[in-house]
């Protein structure tokens, strides 16, 4: 009861930031046009992934951890301590090295300015996911959503009031996001110390020594995977920029926003399974991992999918509606990068048990080959004609990542199957059968409503509302998709007030 309190509070979180982020989305992307947005998703996308590279897992460690000892004070001021050095580093490497030439060749175009924002936003970014995982760690996570929500709906009520009174620039939308950001983790901390920063219990605080042996006996086999991973993303959105040109990374970049939108609903669930599975783990009972497993994995993917094939389906619509006019020609990217949060959805939540577990050597090793494959994929898919490429852009960058995805997140998922006594293959076959059903349900009403004389929005919103019609139809009668069985369905169906 308590997870499912948590995990609702989580999914109500997230259905805020989902209409904020949409709000946003229809807000700057038309406000900066193609190749200012795009500047800015090149620069995020680049601290992002160095950021990444800083965490390594120690996040997660750090999570998992504290969700074992509640009461690990000393685990607290250590982790602090670890991200305070780290932030320094990447902060001032970055602001040095801008103004060099070598920081030229990096970061074509931008001066120093935008790069310390960059690294900035990046740093904070980070700040407010360690302080989220502190309040799920710590059960915080009921007041600890609404905090956030508000947070989201005052940063973004901001946001437009700013765009309707004085327009909006690209260094003015880094400071935007940096304050908002800032504002959250201020009330998160807030939340934190009035619960006087650790529950009642706790324990003597370990050596300084020993808190860095146990982070680096976790973490250290993924510092190979991140330096890689960092390495590949680099490359990719690099290449992108250098070769296909900044309006290329702006359609890049939107479409991936449209996805990690798209992801917010099954990343409610996520973080909190990542809490279960570690107390599972700890005390090794496997029939319950594989339960939540087998609960978790059918309804977030079938969620997922709800979104990614809708939009995929109407790309042309959603970009045009985002953006304007002239981002339509992004729309073969926008229907190819919206399938991600599908497949992302598995990686995530198989990948959670990997760091649950222990298991980061083997999460390491698949994750390396994966980005290794994927480059010259990426570049034969990107690079000009001229190249030796196929001149796709930002769409060829777009189907790599769908594409070595969906095989690596299956060969994650693989091992932890094994490792739970699952059947590999009826994951498998839910993953072709979801989106095949909802491609159906798609077409359908498409074609149900493309009789009626009315505006491009119009039609959008009743293609909208006749397709998750059909999607409730096919669920009810088939509820497997989601993980539940028919018996399941009439006891949630009876207590919705009114329903018999």
């Amino acid at each position: 009861m308590k997870f499912a309190r948590q995990y609702a509070s989580k999914l109500a979180g997230n259905v805020v930031s989902l209409v904020a982020g949409m709000v946003v989305l229809g807000l700057v992307p038309r406000t900066l046009g193609p190749e200012s947005y795009g500047r800015y998703e090149f620069l995020t996308s680049f601290f992002l992934q160095v950021k990444g590279y800083f965490d390594a897992g120690t996040s997660t460690c750090f999570y998992t951890r504290l969700s074992q000892r509640p009461g690990d004070a000393g685990l607290v001021v250590f982790y602090r301590k670890w991200f305070l050095s780290a932030s320094l580093l990447m902060i001032g490497g970055a602001t040095l090295l801008a103004g060099t030439s070598l920081g030229e060749r990096v970061w074509p175009g931008e001066g120093p300015m935008l790069v310390g924002l960059a690294a900035c936003f990046a740093v904070i970014t980070w700040w407010l996911d360690i302080t989220r995982k502190m309040v799920d760690a710590w059960h915080l996570t009921v007041r600890g959503e609404m905090l956030y929500a508000s947070a989201r709906v005052v940063a973004v009520s901001a946001l437009a009031a700013t765009i309707w009174l004085f327009g909006l620039r690209l260094e003015g939308y880094f400071l935007y996001q940096i304050a908002a950001l800032l504002l959250a983790v201020a009330l998160l901390t807030h939340l934190l110390k009035r619960r006087a920063l650790a529950p009642a219990g706790t324990p003597p605080a370990q050596p300084q020594r020993a808190y860095a042996r146990e982070f680096w006996d976790y973490s250290h086999p993924l510092l190979a995977y991140a330096s890689v991973c960092t390495l590949g993303v680099l490359v990719d959105r690099w290449v992108l920029q250098t070769q296909a040109g900044a309006t290329e990374q702006g359609y890049f970049g939107l479409a991936y926003q449209v996805g990690a939108v798209c992801f917010l609903f099954t990343s409610a669930m996520t973080q909190l399974l990542s809490r279960e599975f570690a107390v599972a783990w700890d005390l090794k009972d496997m029939g319950r991992m594989a339960a939540m497993f087998r609960r978790a994995i059918p309804m977030s993917y079938t969620m997922a999918a709800y979104f990614s094939v809708f939009i995929a389906c109407h790309a042309a619509d959603v970009v045009w509606l985002l953006g304007g006019s002239a981002w339509e020609q992004g729309s073969l990217v926008m229907a190819v990068l919206t399938l991600y949060p599908m497949h992302q959805t598995y990686g995530q939540l198989s990948g959670s048990v990997y760091y649950a577990t222990g298991q980061t050597r083997l999460y390491r090793n698949i994750g390396i080959v994966g980005t290794l494959t994927g480059l010259p994929l990426m570049l034969w898919l990107v690079l000009p004609t001229e190249s030796g490429g196929m001149g796709l852009g930002a769409a060829g960058l777009s189907l790599q990542i769908v594409l070595t995805q969906f095989i690596f997140v299956n060969v994650g998922l693989w091992f932890n199957v094994r490792l739970m006594s699952l059947n590999f293959w009826k994951f498998f076959a839910h993953q072709l059968i979801v989106p095949t059903t909802l491609l159906l349900c798609s077409l359908a009403s498409s074609t149900s409503t493309s009789t009626f004389a009315m505006s491009r929005l119009a039609r959008l919103i009743l293609d909208g509302f006749v397709y998750t019609a059909l999607v409730a139809v096919v669920i009810l009668l088939v509820p497997q998709l989601i993980g539940l069985q028919r018996g399941e369905i009439g006891a949630i169906l009876r207590k919705v007030p009114g329903a018999k």
